[in-house]
């Protein structure tokens, strides 16, 4: 590399690898900049939302079904037996229920909150029903340790 110099009017005169080798630098520093600052709003992004958790017990009776769960009045998944999935949403007011649509919630979710359903089945004199049950988190993280998760895509 050459050293720098002064022209007549005592500016620094450097030469045209010096100024490729201070731009490459200075990019260098420009795409970490901006990778650190997207990182960043992921972290906050990942943070504002709220973890539902639905889950079911493996039990004999009703275990070839797999009830659709809805949120909003949307499919978020089908489950079945002795398994969990979970669903990021933002927060604010949420209805959530099952096939059953007499039972469910209302539930506010706040940011950064975990929440848990545990998916039951109730007799009826024909068939069955299956209603959502919001549990304590204390209760829903035990129970669900012992599940398996379901796949990506739970519908």
């Amino acid at each position: 590399m050459e050293p720098s110099r002064k022209d007549s009017q005592g500016c620094l005169v450097t030469s045209g690898r010096g100024i490729m080798l201070a731009m490459r630098k200075t990019l260098l520093f420009l795409c970490v900049l901006c990778s650190l600052c997207a990182v960043c709003d992921a972290q906050q992004a990942t943070v504002a939302d709220a973890t539902v958790h639905f889950y079911r017990y493996k039990q004999y009776v009703g275990s070839l079904l797999k009830p659709s769960i809805y949120c909003d009045g949307d499919e978020v998944g089908r489950i079945q037996g002795g398994t969990v999935f979970d669903v990021k949403l933002s927060p604010g007011p949420h209805t959530f229920y099952a096939n059953d649509k007499q039972a469910g919630a209302v539930v506010t979710l706040e940011p950064g909150k975990e929440y848990y359903f545990r998916t039951d089945l109730q007799t009826g004199f024909w068939k069955g029903h299956f209603r959502l049950t919001m549990v304590m988190p204390e209760q829903g993280t035990f129970d669900i340790a012992k599940l398996k998760p379901m796949s990506d895509n739970p519908r």
